[in-house]
């Protein structure tokens, strides 16, 4: 198998509904995410319990952008090439953290790029809707 296939039997391998297959991935992406920071979190509740908000609001910015460069990747995705044009976007996004003003820049970019990845993952995986 060529390299280049290899993104396209990954798809494939889900066989899902474009809509199932994005929620899959933000998901698995998004535990494995809390996983290596659970120590941290932990740490941190037990530590400093009076700043619990921090923890969860800390966690639930990264679960909207890991959601937000799945849908990023996959609204630009095209078999066999390299798409880059969203990394700029997705780095304000992160950026957000520090910067509070730009707070909603992943939940836009998420919608906006929402419809993009479902649309353009319909063609290879219309047989499983």
């Amino acid at each position: 198998m060529c390299i280049r296939d290899r993104s396209r039997e990954m798809i494939l391998s889900f066989m899902q509904s474009p809509r199932n297959f994005i929620v899959n991935k933000a998901g698995i992406h998004a535990m494995t995410f809390l996983i290596c920071i659970l120590p941290v979190l932990v740490a941190n509740f037990i530590f400093f319990p009076d700043k619990w908000w921090l923890g969860l609001s800390f966690m639930l910015f990264c679960v909207i952008n890991i959601a937000a460069f799945v849908t990023s990747k996959y609204a630009v995705w095209q078999h066999g090439q390299t798409n880059k044009s969203q990394s700029v976007l997705n780095s304000i996004g992160m950026i957000g953290l520090f910067i509070p003003f730009l707070l909603p820049i992943p939940i836009v970019n998420f919608i906006r790029n929402y419809r993009k990845a479902t649309h353009n993952l319909r063609t290879l995986l219309n047989d499983f809707n």
